[in-house]
Order: C-alpha cells, then sequence, then structure tokens
C-alpha cells in the first residue's frame, strides 16, 4: 500500500508525506519428507507472504537460498529479513514417509526412534 499526503493552505503545499505500508512478513512452506531412512531426498519449499522484497534466507544448514532439496530428518530453522529490516522465524521438519505404528517399546520423539522400557525388551537389546 502506498500513500502520498499533501497538505494545503491557501492553495500552497505546507508539507508533505509519502509512505508505504506492507503486509507482515510471513513464511509458508511444504515440505517432502524422505522416502527411505538412507536417502536425502527431503524438500522444504518456501514462499514468503508480505514483507518488502527482496529477501534474504537464512538457514540453520547456513544455505541462503529460498528452498532446500537434499535433506535429511531432521528439524531447519529459517529467518526471512525483508527490505525494510523485518523478520519472521520459522521451524520446520523433514519426517520419514516409512510408516511407524504399534512398535512395542519403541517411541517417535523429534522424528527419531527412541527405545523405552518395555518388558518385551531385555536391557541392552537392539531396535
Amino acid at each position: 500500500l502506498y500513500v502520498d499526503i499533501a497538505i494545503y493552505t491557501n492553495g500552497g503545499v505546507i508539507s508533505q508525506l509519502t509512505t508505504s505500508f506492507y503486509k507482515p512478513l510471513k513464511i509458508n512452506f511444504t515440505t517432502v519428507d524422505i522416502s527411505c531412512d538412507d536417502i536425502l531426498n527431503g524438500e522444504i519449499d518456501v514462499t514468503i507472504d508480505g514483507g518488502k522484497p527482496p529477501y534474504i534466507y537464512l538457514w540453520s544448514t547456513g544455505a541462503t537460498t529460498e528452498d532446500l532439496t537434499g535433506l535429511n530428518i531432521g528439524k531447519y530453522y529459517l529467518e526471512v529479513i525483508d527490505a525494510n529490516n523485518k523478520k519472521a522465524k520459522e521451524e520446520i521438519y523433514v519426517l520419514s514417509k516409512v510408516v511407524w505404528t504399534d512398535l512395542e517399546g519403541v517411541e517417535v520423539t523429534d522424528g527419531n526412534l527412541i527405545k523405552v522400557k518395555s518388558e518385551k525388551f531385555k536391557e541392552g537389546a537392539a531396535i
């Protein structure tokens, strides 16, 4: 939104103000989860709503691109800064398409399988 305001008195301009308003900066994203635990094919596709372009992208991986590809399971952080130095942050998870259901003695925490105490597992047993 662009606004141009002029204040007049007796036919002359006393002052003139020009300003721009932008919607708040918002990060939208979609993810592609990895297809297998040992293949790095996860993706994060980002689109920005609001703010003033151009945008600066700062990923927890060190990347400065809008989108990420070739990702492993994990948590990724993105900070976006617009031309007005406004900032938005997002925490994004890439998971596995492998479905783990009804596993006795196993929990999923932050995308990781964790062995928990169970009657069916002996101490030190592998999952």
